[in-house]
């Protein structure tokens, strides 16, 4: 019944989005409008991170206990967990940079929202998805060139996993940023995970106890959303979710494509949307989307690309119908004119 709820919630989710934001007004609007929401919740996390007080929690009858780790407070603010509130900061920055275009003072205030966020959680992997994020938002200058980007991070990996002595995916394991992370656990987690991939390749497992140390009765700690959409639904369900960012990624980059000599305003907003969808995709390798938050960030971003989509199709139909009748029209003139 929890699975189907999740469903019920992720589909719900996407229907809202494609829905509610079906032009690119509507999606400046919603950048907004996340941007200017961002500022009281960064502020009361400021003010937990510096007083160990979780105000959001006393307001709601939740226990006010701080998280602490090294000495330092980690806030979590209205969130379920100080890396999935730091995440939530790290996947507005886009957000935030693509509205400064416009001028607009919103722009800034989420800007500095989102820095206050991710520093006041304490966590290392909203740092992660922060730099992705500003590593694909800065080639925005040089997108023409990103398969040759693309064609180099693939074989610098390739000659990681050739020269390293463990799998390509410990680098994971030498990032650590606040102190005293736990990215060698997300690293073994995938060795873990490979090795009993007989458990749980066909439709999932209720039993991962047995891979790692950190449990939760039946469960270990799966912060990775790739592997725990294998422990939910097995090979089936980690293709199809793989799938589907692929689909979304294809999508933006035929947008790119189609929109390579129209408004340069456009261009950015596609590769804006790109950009968030690359930051998720890195950020699902550090933890499992377990926050409603999260949820409604992953789910209403593939809404927004597969709505802006449909609409580039809808636009390139009408134009080819266009030409279609002009030359109809046009060879009836000409045959009109012979006879």
């Amino acid at each position: 019944m929890a699975r189907l709820g999740d469903i019920y919630t992720d589909l719900g989710l996407y229907y809202m989005f494609r829905v509610l934001l079906r032009d690119a007004e509507d999606v400046r609007r919603f950048f907004r409008s996340v941007c200017i929401l961002l500022v009281p919740v960064a502020a009361f996390m400021v003010l937990e991170k510096l007083m160990g007080n979780n105000a959001y929690a006393l307001l709601f009858g939740d226990s006010g206990e701080v998280a602490s780790r090294m000495g330092h407070f980690r806030a979590r603010g209205p969130f379920a967990h100080p890396i999935t509130a730091g995440t939530v900061g790290a996947l507005s920055l886009p957000m935030a940079l693509y509205l400064f275009q416009s001028k607009s003072r919103a722009a800034l205030a989420g800007l500095v929202a989102s820095v206050a966020i991710i520093i006041s959680s304490g966590a290392s992997g909203p740092v992660m998805t922060a730099v992705s994020i500003l590593f694909a938002m800065s080639i925005w200058k040089v997108h023409r060139h990103v398969i040759t980007i693309r064609r180099t991070a693939l074989l610098l990996l390739v000659l990681f996993e050739l020269i390293m002595r463990d799998p390509v995916y410990y680098l994971i394991a030498r990032i650590d940023i606040t102190g005293g992370s736990t990215s060698y656990y997300r690293a073994a987690l995938i060795e873990s995970a490979i090795d009993h991939l007989n458990e749980w390749w066909l439709v999932g497992t209720d039993v991962t106890s047995h891979w790692a140390t950190t449990q939760m009765g039946d469960q270990t700690d799966i912060t990775n959303h790739y592997i725990q959409m294998a422990v939910w639904g097995g090979l089936p369900l980690l293709l199809l979710f793989v799938a589907g960012l692929w689909a979304a990624f294809s999508c933006v980059g035929s947008m790119l494509r189609a929109h390579a000599n129209t408004w340069p305003g456009e261009r950015l907003l596609i590769w804006t949307l790109g950009s968030m969808l690359f930051g998720h995709a890195v950020t699902f390798f550090a933890i499992s989307y377990f926050d409603q938050a999260n949820i409604i960030f992953i789910y209403g971003i593939l809404a927004i690309v597969a709505t802006r989509y449909s609409c580039l199709v809808i636009e390139m139909e009408g134009i080819r119908h266009e030409e279609t009748t002009l030359h109809a029209h046009n060879a009836m003139s000409e045959f009109d004119g012979v006879r």
